[in-house]
């Protein structure tokens, strides 16, 4: 701090950029340097600047769990719902990484949870679902979001916690009344990701909600080599709809994650 204060006072300049656009106020803050923020903001350094990914000082602090540095941001007037170029707000950094109480400061002064990502569609209850932070979801769930939002690719929060083998995430979403038959975009349902990933619980629970055991798939696959064919479960086709149950078995001969599985 000795050093940033001769600097300053020497007439360094608070605005200068690497080539990334990164200036003092963003890494400082990211870095959780709280001294060093709260001098760089004395001097009037901007407390919305954007780097080159369009990542401000808050969206930063929040990302790496700083609590102290994203209050002093907060209070100095930092906008809670600046997203970086790929969509992604400061509550959704801090949602990814499961900091709650970050994730709570930023709700009480205005943060919108259900602002998506232009990357993938998603909000901060599927990512905070997927990664299993319970005490993230929980708090996500006091603002009575949107339980069913599916992302580009279908995938709602329960889908992502069930194939991630998140249980007491399941259980929660499940109490919330989340929908445990909406099928991502290729017809997968949760019950089948968890299936497939040998997640007994999460099956026990979505079964015991009313999960249908006899959806299935409708996407074709293509084939691997000349002996082995991706399991189809195109009703269309004529070839055999695989239940949940079924579905590990025929996969092995195909591939080593289900349809769809890197939706993130």
């Amino acid at each position: 701090m000795d050093i940033v204060e001769i600097l300053i006072e020497a007439g360094a300049k608070i605005y200068l950029a690497t080539e990334s656009g990164d200036v003092p106020l963003g890494i400082a803050a990211e870095r959780g340097h709280l001294s060093v923020v709260k001098r760089l903001l004395q001097a009037n350094a901007k407390v919305n600047s954007q780097n080159k990914a369009g990542a401000t000082p808050l969206y930063l602090a929040s990302l790496k769990g700083h609590v102290a540095t994203v209050r002093l941001l907060i209070m100095m007037k930092a906008h809670v719902n600046i997203c970086n170029k790929r969509g992604y707000s400061p509550v959704y950094a801090a949602s990814q990484e499961g900091h709650t109480n970050i994730v709570d400061l930023l709700i009480k002064v205005g943060a919108d949870i259900q602002l998506t990502n232009t990357e993938h569609g998603s909000v901060p209850l599927e990512i905070a679902a997927m990664n299993g932070h319970v005490q993230t979801v929980q708090r996500l769930l006091e603002e009575n979001p949107y339980i069913n939002h599916q992302n580009e690719v279908g995938q709602t929060p329960l889908y992502l916690a069930s194939r991630s083998g998140h249980s007491v995430i399941v259980r929660m979403l499940i109490q919330r009344t989340a929908n445990v038959n909406i099928c991502n975009k290729d017809g997968v349902s949760p019950l089948y990701a968890a299936s497939f990933k040998g997640h007994s619980d999460v099956v026990q629970l979505l079964v015991n909600a009313g999960a249908n055991v006899d959806l299935f798939s409708y996407m074709v696959y293509k084939e691997r080599g000349e002996k082995h064919k991706a399991p189809r479960m195109d009703n269309d086709t004529g070839d055999p709809a695989l239940s949940p149950g079924e579905v590990k078995r025929s996969w092995e001969l195909y591939t080593e994650e289900p349809p769809n599985n890197k939706g993130h």
